[in-house]
């Protein structure tokens, strides 16, 4: 039984990594296919590799407390190692949820901070943002009088 556990593990990660390429691919081809900018690409992209990432870090720690609870043998060197790599992933899954946390703290700072362009103002930029030329639909407006996207900072 818990061979089976150890291979569907495997499977299912796999399934998180094939699923996570697909839904990447999905984002792009709708961005082309899309005739006006999509402002939100960013975010969709940023919010599908946060999940796969926070997923495959889970039924990674997942996977090393079964092996470590159902082994035959305790306290041997492979459950050191097994020890070692559950701190790793439970470090890894701190430094992302602060990096996701830090990410969300930005924005919210740019939302205070900077005024939206009202639409004349984007007008008389021509509609197009100062770091990427492209069109754009809602915009931070700079003390300096320059605008960029409003998801540009998503990433």
């Amino acid at each position: 039984m818990h061979t089976y556990s150890f291979m569907a593990v495997e499977c299912l990660m796999i399934t998180v990594y094939i699923s996570h390429a697909i839904l990447r691919y999905i984002i792009h081809l709708y961005d082309l296919i899309c005739e006006a900018s999509w402002e939100d690409k960013e975010a969709h992209i940023y919010y599908t590799d946060f999940i796969m990432e926070m997923g495959i870090l889970f039924l990674n720690m997942m996977h090393h407390i079964h092996m470590l609870l159902y082994g035959n043998i305790w306290f041997s060197v492979a459950d050191m190692i097994i020890l070692t790599q559950l701190r790793f992933l439970s470090q890894e899954i701190q430094r992302r949820l602060r990096q996701h946390k830090n990410y969300l703290h930005i924005y919210d700072v740019l939302d205070k901070r900077f005024s939206l362009a009202t639409m004349e103002e984007l007008a008389s930029h021509d509609d197009r943002c100062a770091i990427c030329w492209e069109k754009m639909y809602t915009a931070y407006k700079l003390p300096c009088g320059h605008l960029f996207h409003k998801q540009t900072t998503r990433r």
